[in-house]
């Protein structure tokens, strides 16, 4: 129905339209003048269809009051409500774009980032009386996606912030209304702190204040600076280093100058992206320097499980030997009706298996495995916290020395089998004797 009543009024002539705030909506004021014949066609036309959203005032009366006084010539304006974030799928209206241009002001000034976290599409558009193509972030004629840097919609940080401080928000229309705001925001945005509509403090390291007055905000100026800040928030996983670097070399420029132009961010621009690559590529070397120290240690994890099995082995083999010398001894013994050295000999076999049992309960039967899987998972876990994007790699090697770690661990079953087996054996040696 909306549309249907713009298509309507775009037919007169306008002699005036306006934008005003109304909380979270906006109204969208059109006036014309209309002879006394046009006011009752206009009213058999929109009085049985006039929602609260659209209301029609005939010489200040609405247009459904029997108070009105008709001339031959009547002003006639209509108050459309639209809201500033309309819900997925529904357009704004505007007869065209000075209407809209008018809008976007308001809405720039009013809407703040966090009110488009949840936003995927650009805003749609509609313009009755014009084919212009909006070239916008936010807005757009056609089904868009937002475009709108993902980390500036996902961190809390600059959810306080206007829409205003999103690069390229700006066209030649509204440049000169909105540019010192626009600059402003966006540091607000960047800045460490603001300390009051003119002042920022960029860096609490190199204690740094911004004046925005020393800042020669022109298109060229806003050009570059848009493209700087995009370079920054293009990747939500290394936005911050890109701002850290900028902060050094921004500090230095307001240090040293009075006034700010676009040629000093085009040098700033062009210190971030060298001083960034070699950032990036202090961090390959410090990746591949990690990535080769966590092979190592997964390969010394292996040695130390082959170590603990052939250990685990060595010492089952002494205690057999031993149960084994205890039995022959007892037999012997026994058959020499020699008592007290028999008892002598069973009760020391079994006192050194006792120790080795509580031992092996005190520290945990599986001391070497559990040991070496713990070592295993920290050097993971500190990788991954590094290097997330590597998980596969970590996997990898894993799965290298995986075999070796089952084999320790039925190693260790079989090591705590055979002890109390032994020990067993040894108490019924005892008795027997």
């Amino acid at each position: 129905m909306l549309e249907e009543i713009m298509k309507q009024i775009s037919k007169y002539n306008i002699t005036k339209t306006d934008i005003r705030s109304n909380g979270r909506k906006f109204l969208y004021n059109i006036t014309f003048f209309l002879t006394k014949e046009e006011v009752e066609v206009l009213k058999r036309k929109f009085g049985p269809f006039l929602e609260d959203d659209a209301q029609v005032y005939i010489n200040e009366y609405p247009l459904v009051s029997e108070n009105i006084q008709l001339d031959t010539n009547n002003k006639v304006v209509v108050t459309i409500k639209q809201d500033f974030l309309p819900q997925v799928g529904v357009s704004i209206y505007f007869l065209g774009m000075d209407d809209f241009d008018k809008f976007e002001i308001r809405f720039l000034e009013q809407i703040k980032v966090i009110d488009l976290k949840s936003v995927t599409n650009k805003i749609k558009v509609s313009l009755i009386k014009s084919d212009t193509q909006i070239e916008s972030p936010i807005f757009s004629t056609i089904d868009e996606k937002i475009e709108i840097p993902r980390v500036i919609l996902e961190k809390s940080e600059f959810n306080h912030v206007n829409t205003l401080a999103i690069p390229n928000v700006l066209n030649t229309k509204n440049f000169e209304i909105c540019k010192k705001k626009a600059v402003t925001e966006a540091f607000d945005m960047i800045s460490e702190k603001k300390l009051n509509d003119d002042e920022f403090i960029i860096s609490f390291e190199r204690g740094s204040i911004l004046n925005i007055n020393k800042i020669h905000i022109d298109q060229p100026f806003y050009i570059e600076f848009c493209e700087l800040l995009s370079f920054i928030f293009e990747n939500p996983e290394k936005y911050y280093e890109k701002l850290r670097i900028f902060k050094v070399h921004f500090v230095q420029i307001i240090n040293l100058k009075e006034q700010i132009n676009e040629d000093d961010f085009k040098i700033i621009f062009k210190n971030l992206k060298k001083d960034y690559n070699l950032f990036i590529e202090d961090k390959i070397n410090k990746y591949l320097s990690d990535k080769q120290k966590l092979t190592e240690d997964f390969t010394k994890l292996h040695r130390e499980i082959t170590v603990s099995i052939r250990n685990i082995i060595s010492i089952m083999t002494q205690q057999i030997l031993i149960i084994i010398g205890t039995v022959l001894t007892t037999f012997a013994l026994k058959n020499f009706e020699n008592m007290l050295a028999l008892l002598i000999s069973t009760t020391a076999a079994l006192i050194y298996l006792g120790i080795v049992v509580i031992s092996n309960m005190i520290k945990g039967w599986n001391f070497e495995s559990n040991s070496i899987n713990q070592e295993k998972n920290t050097i993971k876990d500190m990788f991954e916290l590094l290097y997330s994007v590597e998980k596969e790699y970590v996997i990898g090697l894993e799965d290298k020395y995986k075999s070796s770690l089952l084999k320790l661990e039925k190693i260790e079953k079989l090591y705590k089998v055979v002890i109390l087996t032994i020990l067993f054996l040894g108490v019924l040696l005892f008795i027997w004797a």
